[in-house]
């Protein structure tokens, strides 16, 4: 499995957020409200997932060689998928979901 790096710009289905592409690699999350979409299968970056769900953030974990990281899990599929956390990611994003708050603050106020 190989990166794909891709450096592309999008708006955030959940919260709006107009994210910019990330320098130093793949932006495969919404800085702001950290979710993401469905979008790649095997490899991040690859872009060949058929799902296409809203992919909700359900954990932050630290790895002691990787650094921070996310686990996401698909709305319709239930797929889960790990990925780096970015340094221009929303604190305060971050601890609701290490708190178990994020689904209450941004999917009940009219997320995706």
């Amino acid at each position: 499995m190989k990166l794909k790096r891709r450096f592309e710009s999008f708006i955030c289905e959940v919260c709006g957020f107009e994210n910019d592409p990330l320098s130093t690699g793949t932006r495969n999350h919404c800085q702001e409200c950290l979710a993401s979409l469905h979008v790649d299968e095997e490899t991040p970056g690859d872009r060949e997932s058929t799902c296409q769900g809203v992919m909700i953030p359900v954990s932050v974990r630290e790895d002691s060689k990787k650094g921070w990281i996310i686990t996401h899990r698909c709305r319709a599929c239930k797929k889960r998928i790990e990925n780096h956390i970015s340094d221009d990611d929303n604190f305060d994003s971050l601890v609701l979901v290490a708190e178990g708050r994020w689904e209450d603050s941004f999917l009940r106020r009219g997320g995706a």
